[in-house]
Formats: C-alpha cells, structure tokens, sequence
C-alpha cells in the first residue's frame, strides 16, 4: 500500500483541480437558479500570428452574444450553448451533482476548448486552445480567452 501512495497523491490532486471549480461556489439555500441567461462576451485576449510569430493580440468580441437554457435534450442538470444566429449549440454544459449539491457553475466543452458559467456571479470564461498547436502559422485557427457577463431572462 505504501507503494501506490504517491499514486493515490497525484490521483487526489487531479481531482482537486479538475472538481475545484465546481465546487468552489456552493449553492444556498436561497438561491435559485435563472432558467436562461442571455451572455454578453466583453473582453477577449489570446495570440495572432503577426510579423512571422506568435504575438499576444486582443480580439473584438462586440457583437458575440450567447443564450444559455436547459438543454433540449431534458436532461436533468444540462444546458446548451447558443450563440445568437447559430442554429446548433456551442456547446453542451452540465453541473456538477453530488448528491443534494448542485453547483452554480456549469462547465462546457471538451479538450481544449470550453466555457465555465456562474449562475450566481452571472459571469462566464471561455477559452479556446488548439490554434497554436496546430503548427499552422496564420491566424485562421487562434487561441483565445474571453470573458463576459450574463443577465437572466426569466
């Protein structure tokens, strides 16, 4: 047993750093969650690809606007995504359950890509990452994060 404890470390500090967002904001008592939320992306930073290198840029993010709801699909503690004038979601999000906790946050994406919603904060982060490691050198494919503010529409 002894052998496997640093194992049992590494395995316990990934989970604290994968689970950490959520449940670093509780849900209380009084608290209930909005069910839709318009997004509002305010400010974005990430790299371009300028003057034969990777340069650190801001990107106009001035009409991206997002519309959170609970998703289509009915299933329980799962939203979507819309990015106003898209058909289809940006992504699919779910909460963090355990239990009788639920998080006020929900996560969305996959790797290397996503947005972290706060239902209580009414924030939201998204990031996206694959453009560097691509190995193209253009700014078709750029990595960036952006943030922004949410408003409840119900």
């Amino acid at each position: 047993m002894i052998a496997n404890r640093p194992l049992l470390l590494a395995a316990a500090l990934v989970t604290a750093m994968v689970a950490g967002p959520f449940v670093a904001e509780a849900q209380s008592q009084d608290f209930k969650k909005p069910e839709r939320l318009i997004c509002v992306s305010e400010l974005s930073s990430g790299f371009a690809w300028k003057n034969d290198g990777w340069r650190q840029t801001t990107f106009n993010v001035d009409d991206e606007k997002f519309i959170v709801q609970p998703s289509r699909s009915g299933t329980p503690h799962e939203i979507e995504v819309l990015k106003i004038g898209k058909a289809t979601p940006e992504y699919t999000c779910h909460f963090f359950v355990l239990d009788d906790f639920i998080s006020n946050r929900a996560t969305c994406g996959g790797i290397g890509m996503g947005m972290l919603v706060d239902f209580k904060t009414l924030r939201f982060t998204s990031v996206y990452t694959p453009g560097f490691v691509d190995g193209a050198e253009n700014n078709d494919n750029t990595p960036n994060i952006t943030i922004g503010k949410c408003t409840p529409l119900n």
